[in-house]
């Protein structure tokens, strides 16, 4: 019978100390919670300012090797900034233009297609990948699909009207090329 009255007044203890006590325990449980998702935030928030002074800092380096005509070393300036950040947009367009001179053209035309990727309303990606299958692969087609959508997203620019002039030109040349070694006067004329 002790026992079944130490039971009982264990029982009611552990009541009474939980309606004293608990609320103000859970109460400590979600200020401390609170508290560190704000540390936490915090921090967060501070690593995500350096990643990105970082970032700026990585870029103006590449564009001042840029500058200078250090190409390779620009162009790991750039890959640095992409590391932390595949999405700067930026950073996708000069190193593009770094493999075009390096001599790189499958590179930078995957470059510049994962620039329009993240920017698709950006005019200097498609302009660029234009060049680049107008002059290094020769894909007529791609060429001039691109050159018109930099027309279209930047009428203002005269780059691409220039560019896609230039790709009318060399068609026309070709036909009339054609027609001149196939000895037909009615397209040559034509052309």
């Amino acid at each position: 019978q002790d026992s079944l009255i130490d039971s009982e007044y264990v029982e009611l203890s552990f009541k009474n100390y939980e309606e004293l006590h608990l609320l103000s325990f859970l109460t400590s449980i979600k200020e401390y919670c609170e508290k560190n998702a704000k540390v936490q935030l915090s921090a967060k928030e501070n690593r995500e300012q350096k990643l990105e002074k970082n970032q700026d800092r990585d870029y103006l380096f590449g564009m001042a090797l840029l500058a200078q005509k250090d190409w390779v070393r620009a162009c790991k300036a750039f890959t640095n900034v992409l590391t932390a950040n595949p999405t700067h947009y930026d950073s996708l367009i000069q190193r593009g233009l770094l493999h075009v001179i390096l001599q790189q053209p499958i590179e930078a035309v995957q470059d510049f297609t994962t620039a329009i990727k993240i920017k698709p309303e950006g005019p200097a990606a498609y302009l660029h990948r234009a060049k680049c299958y107008h002059r290094k692969f020769r894909q007529k087609e791609k060429a001039l699909s691109d050159y018109s959508m930099a027309i279209d997203l930047a009428p203002q620019d005269a780059a691409g009207y220039l560019g896609r002039g230039e790709l009318y030109d060399e068609i026309a040349l070709h036909h009339e090329k054609q027609a001149l070694e196939n000895k037909d006067e009615v397209s040559y004329a034509h052309v």
